[in-house]
């Protein structure tokens, strides 16, 4: 399914799908069963090869779940989660909506540059917000951070209505 374009007046920050690498410790464990595998061809035990090759095909199978699952938009608008099987809008968040940006990240996401943005609305429907598996996630967040302070000097500037 095709993704929606963008508006022609909003400047696309990034977006796409949340990285790979968000899911090393899934391809750890598949190299582990993939030893264990050749290991098990080796000694012409088929049965066993067999299972470690299918516990394999499941870890695969959820590491492109999770990537797969979710489609982030962030532009200089608002930040547009997608689902990333249909493509269809699950969550819009406006910049004005959004009061605070932070970056998490765990210490293997750290070393290979990825990591999750948290966004805290100003709709305590929603309160916060995770984007996980951002390439360089500190840049974006700069990003969305001069925006929101971009939109509440606007609004702080602007004459209320009396």
């Amino acid at each position: 399914m095709a993704l929606p374009p963008a508006q022609p007046h909003e400047r696309i920050i990034w977006e796409g799908y949340p990285s790979w690498l968000e899911h090393t410790i899934l391809f750890i464990f598949m190299g582990a069963g993939a030893l264990r595998a050749l290991l098990a061809l080796r000694t012409a035990q088929w049965t066993v090869a067999i299972l470690y090759a299918a516990s394999m095909a499941v870890f695969f199978a959820i590491a492109a779940a999770f990537h797969y699952g979710a489609y982030y938009r962030i532009t200089s608008h608002g930040v547009r989660i997608l689902n990333g099987w249909s493509k269809r809008c699950s969550r819009d968040i406006r910049i004005e909506q959004v009061r605070a940006v932070d970056v998490r990240s765990e210490l293997l996401n750290r070393w290979l540059g990825i990591g999750g943005l948290i966004l805290t609305c100003a709709d305590p429907a929603e309160e916060t917000v995770v984007l996980k598996g951002l390439p360089d996630p500190d840049r974006i967040k700069r990003h969305l951070e001069a925006l929101v302070t971009r939109h509440a000097d606007r609004t702080a500037d602007s004459p209320s209505p009396d």
